[in-house]
């Protein structure tokens, strides 16, 4: 379902808010946890009118606010990454930490959250090295607050490989991976959609090493989770089949490669439409196995 579709209510919440005398928090804390809502349905450009209308009645609400500001101004970044707007992301973020920071301390998850969210970001950005340093904060930080074998610990490993998998430290990446995969496979089981997460990002690491066969068949094992949990229309879902596609042009397998390829585009493009970052990528990911076909079928460039 696309933005458009889903943004009546939320919008005639925004308005509603517009009209109101007195701003109040249980409106404000409406539209914080409507946004987390959206963002999870990657409803981003919606999340985001609501989040920022939450900040402005956060803003004008009496007393200490900073714990509930901090974490609005945490998803509105997230909104802001989700859309394709890093620079605003990582402002929205880097406020929210330091803020979260100022009220909290350094040994509270919602530190640890925003770390995490912050480089996703500066790995969006290809800052790898800023982005290990957050996701390192944030493993850090998950274990002394709920032990080595939580699910926090475990997205905070993934986070960090992807991260140093932009910086080409193969190896490092799938240990990290291995370890995550395992904590979710302990504590959520194997069918759950975020152990299918670590095992789409193991198959990037494989893929990157150009282990191909491998990278396949760990991005079929993830495909088949997130199809049981999520159905066929869904971002995960699209991002497996582009894996697979590239999986299969690393295998000479061209034709293969591009009908998942496309396929996966189609989708991110009715999720995210056509000018988002992660259709753009996806895109000349496409643009390279043609490439590669052609010239293995001496058409050259």
């Amino acid at each position: 379902m696309t933005d458009i579709q889903e943004s009546r209510p939320p919008r005639r919440l925004c308005g509603h808010a517009s009209h109101l005398r007195h701003a109040t928090e249980d409106l404000a804390d409406l539209a914080y946890r409507t946004g987390i809502s959206l963002n999870d349905q990657a409803a981003h450009q919606v999340a985001t009118t609501l989040l920022e209308r939450s900040l402005e009645i956060w803003r004008t609400v009496p007393g200490d606010v900073r714990l509930p500001l901090g974490r609005t101004l945490g998803q509105l970044g997230v909104a802001h990454r989700g859309a394709g707007r890093l620079q605003l992301a990582t402002e929205a973020l880097g406020e929210a930490l330091a803020v979260l920071r100022e009220t909290c301390g350094e040994r509270h998850p919602d530190v640890a959250r925003t770390l995490n969210n912050l480089g996703r970001v500066h790995t969006r950005t290809g800052r790898y090295e800023e982005a290990g340093a957050c996701h390192l904060q944030a493993k850090d930080r998950y274990r002394e607050l709920f032990g080595p074998e939580h699910r926090d610990v475990a997205t905070s490993l993934i986070n960090l490989a992807v991260a140093r998998l932009g910086n080409l430290q193969h190896e490092k990446a799938l240990r990290d991976l291995e370890e995550a995969l395992g904590i979710f496979t302990r504590v959520l089981g194997p069918r759950h959609p975020q152990t299918a997460w670590a095992l789409g990002n193991m198959a990037l690491a494989r893929l990157a090493a150009r282990h191909y066969t491998e990278a396949l068949r760990t991005y079929e094992r993830a495909l088949e989770i997130f199809e049981e949990a999520y159905g066929s229309a869904h971002r995960d879902v699209a991002l497996m089949l582009g894996g697979m596609g590239k999986a299969y042009a690393g295998l000479r397998r061209f034709d293969e490669a591009t009908a998942l390829q496309e396929k996966g585009i189609a989708a991110l493009e009715d999720i995210y439409g056509p000018r988002h970052d992660v259709v753009t990528r996806a895109l000349a990911d496409l643009a390279e196995t043609r490439r590669a076909h052609r010239a293995e079928s001496g058409g050259g460039e």
